[in-house]
């Protein structure tokens, strides 16, 4: 049985859902998975994956960055990921914008995130996100609604409001297998859902 480790760093709590979304999938399918949050520097230098067959990275995207805590452990454990099958997945609120300059930025974001860690995952993927408002300041949830409205996207601040594609979470979970696992379909650098 294929051992999975799924790692991840979450802001607002809608990465872990995910991340949770895409272990039952791996689960359902008979592999062994464990998820892991990065929350602290001890995590960066202590949480190894070394004994799993593959892994998935994933966070949310902020300000055009995954958490600094999240690049670190990646950027500290590279090697080790580097010769497993690997899977990266961002979350963020510019997956669930429809235009063109959209996938555009999700590209670049993966881009970025790919560039700052050294990482050459086998299959990347932008998922859509959460508008979590009421865990938002002021100033956060200002910008939020702003950045939310540009894209046509909700703006009530009195509740969250959760975006996410669960059905495109599901598709990442089978690509992960066949691109990762079984080796069934050719490798996607970058693809959104």
């Amino acid at each position: 049985m294929k051992r999975i480790a799924i790692v991840i760093a979450t802001k607002h709590g809608q990465t872990i859902k995910i991340a949770n979304r895409v272990k039952t999938s791996l689960l359902d399918r008979g592999f062994s998975v464990h998820l892991y949050q990065v929350k602290s520097d001890e995590d960066v230098s202590t949480m190894s994956v070394e004994r799993f067959d593959a892994v998935i990275v994933g966070g949310p995207v902020y300000r055009g960055q995954l958490p600094s805590r999240l690049i670190q452990w990646t950027k500290t454990h590279l090697q080790t990921l580097n010769v497993k099958p690997t899977a990266l997945f961002t979350v963020s609120l510019n997956a669930a914008d429809t235009k063109p300059e959209a996938r555009i930025e999700d590209m670049h974001q993966i881009g970025n995130a790919l560039d700052r860690t050294g990482l050459k995952p086998r299959l990347t993927v932008s998922l859509i996100g959460a508008l979590n408002f009421t865990q938002y300041g002021f100033l956060e949830r200002w910008i939020m609604k702003r950045i939310s409205a540009s894209a046509s996207g909700p703006t009530d601040t009195r509740v969250d409001h959760e975006l996410t594609d669960w059905i495109a979470v599901d598709r990442f979970a089978q690509e992960f297998v066949d691109v990762c696992l079984l080796g069934t379909t050719a490798p996607a650098q970058v693809y959104m859902l």
